[in-house]
């Protein structure tokens, strides 16, 4: 479990209160060991949980691992910070194997079973005139590794081949559905890889055939939480999503119902929720408000 502050990362054992002992120490700090106060602005475990990634408000991109008992550090194992604008955009492969990065400018790849090398840049040109405006982003791979739907305010998503480099969709942001709904705030594919679900600033919920993203959205819940969702997470059979905003609740939603009314509503965070993960074997969500409080509770 990981939990943010304003000038590092902490990580604890979610079955374990958390105590001084069992947490990671801060790894924002010098090498005299005063603490460096840049702000962590996005951050994920790679699937087999033996590296952290992160991105901070000094334009860097930090690749970590965590050492065990006793020391409970983070060993740094990649430092990149020649981004010449901030970078939030982060998300890794299902195989773990590559890191996607996106500043608003490029999507960098780095092959992260290979001395965390930078293999390559996607510079599309529509890239790059759709996307330098922004501040607001957010990356997602598809299950197997092939397609990387990356996404801005003002400029919807693109959906870009991982062999070719090329675009090869777009999200439909043209139909009358989605274009009130404002801009997208999270993205990601479901597990099966099936569908695309985005969350939107008006606080609507959509969800994409990932074979035919252009077309309309084949589920759609204008209104699902009364403010922006700034976060979404698929349950693991596919069937269930959860999604944090703005008013402060978690909600989750049945797609296969497809029906109007949430099927559970989670309301013991006091300050907007931004990140959510759903634990692999279904039992727990963990959720994260803008105090940097972590609540881990029963799912579905």
């Amino acid at each position: 479990m990981l939990a943010t502050g304003t000038y590092g990362i902490k990580s604890f054992d979610p079955l374990q209160k958390p105590t001084i002992s069992n947490y990671y120490n801060y790894f924002n700090a010098n090498k005299d060991g005063t603490l460096n106060r840049v702000i962590t602005l996005d951050l994920a475990w790679s699937p087999d949980g033996h590296y952290l990634a992160a991105v901070d408000s000094q334009k860097a991109l930090l690749i970590y691992q965590p050492e065990p008992a006793p020391s409970h550090t983070l060993k740094v194992l990649l430092t990149y910070d020649k981004y010449s604008v901030t970078t939030y955009g982060l998300a890794w492969s299902s195989d773990g194997k590559s890191l996607a990065t996106y500043d608003g400018q490029a999507v960098s790849i780095w092959d992260t079973s290979h001395n965390n090398a930078l293999t390559f840049k996607i510079t599309d040109p529509t890239l790059n005139s759709s996307f330098t405006s922004s501040s607001s982003f957010t990356v997602s791979w598809s299950p197997d590794g092939k397609q990387l739907v990356i996404c801005s305010n003002y400029s919807g998503g693109l959906i870009f081949d991982m062999q070719t480099h090329q675009i090869v969709n777009v999200l439909n942001t043209q139909h009358s559905q989605v274009t009130e709904a404002g801009t997208i705030l999270a993205v990601a594919y479901s597990p099966d890889g099936k569908y695309i679900a985005t969350t939107w600033e008006n606080g609507a919920l959509l969800i994409y055939d990932a074979q035919q993203p252009e077309a309309t959205p084949i589920y759609y819940k204008d209104n699902a939480q009364n403010q922006g969702i700034y976060a979404l997470a698929w349950s693991p059979t596919g069937r269930f999503i959860a999604t944090g905003s703005g008013d402060n609740t978690v909600t989750i939603w049945d797609t296969q119902s497809k029906g109007t009314t949430p099927f559970y509503v989670y309301n013991e965070h006091t300050n907007e929720v931004l990140a959510i993960s759903w634990a692999s074997n279904g039992w727990c969500i963990a959720s994260r408000d803008t105090t940097g409080k972590i609540l881990v509770w029963r799912a579905v």
